[in-house]
């Protein structure tokens, strides 16, 4: 199932926090945003 996610700021990944295939949770942090 895809879900859209939306970033609350503008930038550029720094960091992604999850895995290819990775289940994720409700307010997970998928990511770190550079802005």
């Amino acid at each position: 199932m895809e879900i859209p996610v939306e970033a609350p700021a503008a930038g550029t990944i720094a960091a992604l926090k999850v895995a290819t295939e990775e289940s994720v949770q409700e307010d997970q942090v998928l990511c770190l945003i550079e802005s």
